[in-house]
């Protein structure tokens, strides 16, 4: 703050000046932050598409962008591909989804809205994987039955349908 030179400075000033006075003056702040706890509920779809609400309001922020950009890539690490940002929302804030949420301010609104959201995406994530894991070992019985028909009958049959975010959702 170089408070000592400054204050030689406003002095000389005022002496210098008889009309017109210069002051200077220190004001102690604080201001803490801290993230407060956050809610959020991350539904999924049968069509694949996903929906969020969170207790955070967007307020040209960009709190909305940040979550469905977080809950996208949480749910991305499922299948290992990218989910596409256009097939998640980011509903309005409501309280009958998210009763008694915190104020969104003070720096943290989105991050904690964001956070929340991930966490819930991440859970979704544990619970989807034994379907995707059900549905890969259903494919390599398939496969292998094909590849033992084709042995026998000489012809070569339709290769299985690929597993995909829409077909371990629709599971």
């Amino acid at each position: 703050a170089d408070y000592d030179n400054l204050r030689k400075e406003i002095d000389a000033f005022n002496v210098a000046n008889r009309w017109k006075k210069r002051g200077l003056a220190m004001t102690p702040v604080r201001y803490e932050v801290s993230i407060w706890p956050k809610t959020a509920l991350v539904t999924i779809y049968g069509d694949g598409t996903v929906r969020i609400s969170t207790g955070g309001c967007e307020m040209g922020q960009g709190l909305n962008t940040k979550v469905a950009q977080i809950v996208a890539y949480e749910l991305s690490k499922l299948m290992g591909e990218e989910l596409d940002l256009k097939n998640v929302v980011v509903g309005d804030t409501d309280s009958f989804i998210s009763p008694n949420a915190l104020f969104t301010g003070g720096s943290t609104g989105s991050e904690g809205s964001a956070e929340a959201a991930r966490r819930g995406a991440a859970i979704l994530v544990g619970k989807m994987k034994p379907v995707l894991e059900s549905l890969k070992a259903k494919a390599a019985e398939e496969a292998a039955k094909a590849d033992e028909e084709e042995k026998e009958e000489g012809e070569k049959k339709a290769e299985p349908a690929p597993i995909t975010w829409n077909s371990v959702v629709a599971a």
